[in-house]
């Protein structure tokens, strides 16, 4: 960047991962596709909306996912009617022989035998991300929002900040609406809040978010990336092409993000619980507080009128109030939206109480961390059920809280052995084959003021669809449970 001193640690992850030269971190780069030979590799949500985009913006486009199943016959058959070849069941070598740039979801690993292909026998075609994408096309203000917990909540407490202040936000992103989709109806006054995973960050070339943040750090995704380090580097990527025009956003409570506050090419902005009496948001003496970038200090809102409890949400609360600065939201439209968020599904949610004994959806708890708050959020009277897919996680991590609070555990999925061996010496431990057996056992072993909760701990890819499927079954066990006593 002319004229700006070089920021060692970014500038070098920007140039390692873009070794061609193709990175630019001075501003938006306006692609015009007519005629671009484009494959998109997967056809999950991102991969559909990519490839729709791609076509009303005039690309030749080659869509190729290695499953064949009816959902994606389906979509297949409206992206032919669109003009789209469409190739299930395997990806050919035509992915990458003729085309101009490769358009890869995020559910695609990075390893895929044709990409390695690809990136072996044409080291210069770009492969990029869906967001990538969508950041080349759209128009209006990007905020991006990444971390290992926390994310859904926070970009959706941020959509309703700028909704309660009347403005045009999508929330877009990992939460489940793909970027590409809104990029047709965006205007310069768009606000963009975007959702951003490791994954998707992996394959970012030029995107440049106005505001950039991360909300913490802990070891996740293990089963995909090389390495706790490897991990960390990917969600770095979000600030990577920020200028000294942007903000990057930084929690002051978590050491491995802090420590990026110097690093970093945008001005900072930083979070906490705790009084930091510097640009960003912090609480003082119980309310949130916001330190604005022109220096002014201006009280929000008491912690204890927030819609959602929990020293988690405060923190989440003010990593969404730092992203507003320099949009110049009042304080009263912010106070109203962090009085009305009532939360999202699948995280701590209440679903009902039977015979005294209280059930809580917790199947957003994908990691170790998030079992952590769980498990920090009741008393010694929880029987949980936790398991799933294993993501190399150390779940001896947490055997002290499971030994405080903890009655019993009832284990499922493919991590059931791996978490009995960790928690043997701490807690009853019981195991059961489906979550309607779990949630049977779970009953046998509780009692009035106890908290059947389901906190996994895991992903859900061994026994469902997704976190969402997984809660649902959970929370519709529950319910019939309680629907019963009431008769």
């Amino acid at each position: 960047m002319a004229g700006e001193p070089r920021r060692h640690t970014l500038l070098d992850i920007r140039d390692n991962l873009c070794p061609h030269g193709t990175c630019n971190v001075q501003g938006k780069v306006n692609m015009d596709y007519r005629g671009k030979k484009v494959s998109v590799l997967g056809l999950g949500k991102s991969g559909f909306a990519s490839v729709k985009l791609l076509i009303r913006r005039g690309a030749i486009v080659l869509a190729s996912d290695a499953r064949a199943c009816d959902e994606l016959e389906f979509k297949a058959a409206i992206l032919r009617d669109m003009g789209a070849s469409v190739e299930l069941g395997g990806h050919s070598e035509a992915v990458f022989r003729t085309a101009d740039e490769i358009v890869v979801s995020p559910g695609v690993p990075q390893d895929l035998d044709i990409l390695r292909q690809a990136m072996r026998e044409r080291p210069r075609l770009p492969i990029i991300a869906e967001v990538e994408l969508a950041f080349r096309l759209t128009k209006g203000q990007i905020v991006a929002v990444t971390g290992s917990n926390g994310k859904s909540t926070t970009v959706t407490l941020l959509g309703c900040i700028f909704e309660a202040d009347g403005r045009e936000a999508n929330v877009v992103g990992n939460i489940g609406t793909p970027f590409c989709d809104v990029v047709e109806s965006a205007t310069e006054e768009t606000i963009h809040v975007v959702e951003l995973s490791s994954f998707q960050l992996e394959k970012i070339v030029d995107f440049r978010p106005k505001v950039a943040c991360i909300l913490n750090l802990s070891a996740d995704h293990l089963d995909r990336h090389l390495d706790e380090k490897a991990y960390f580097r990917a969600k770095e990527r979000i600030f990577m092409n920020q200028t000294a025009a942007d903000l990057s956003v930084l929690s002051m409570d978590d050491a491995k993000v802090a420590m990026l506050a110097s690093r970093v090419n945008g001005r900072a902005a930083l979070f906490g619980s705790h009084d930091l009496s510097v640009t960003g948001c912090f609480v003082r003496d119980g309310v949130i507080t916001m330190k604005t970038l022109d220096g002014r200090t201006v009280p929000i809102l008491p912690t204890r009128e927030m819609g959602i409890p929990g020293p988690h949400n405060v923190s989440n609360a003010c990593a969404a109030v730092a992203c507003t600065l320099p949009f110049d939201v009042p304080a009263q439209a912010i106070a109203r939206a962090l009085k009305d968020f009532a939360g999202l599904p699948h995280r701590l949610e209440k679903v009902g109480e039977s015979n005294g004994i209280a059930f809580v959806n917790d199947s957003k708890a994908t990691n170790i961390e998030s079992l952590e708050v769980a498990l920090k959020s009741f008393g010694d009277n929880i029987v949980l059920i936790a398991g799933g897919y294993d993501k190399g996680a150390d779940f001896s991590e947490v055997s002290g809280l499971v030994k405080k609070n903890v009655k019993c555990a009832v284990l499922i999925g493919d991590t059931a052995d791996k978490i009995g061996t960790a928690w043997r010496d701490v807690t009853k431990i019981e195991r059961a084959e489906t979550l309607k057996r779990a949630v049977e056992i779970a009953i046998s072993n509780a009692k009035s003021g106890d908290v059947i909760m389901l906190s996994p701990g895991c992903a859900s890819f061994d026994m469902f669809r997704n976190f969402e499927h997984r809660g649902d079954e959970f929370r519709n066990l529950a319910k019939e449970i309680i629907s019963n006593n009431e008769e």
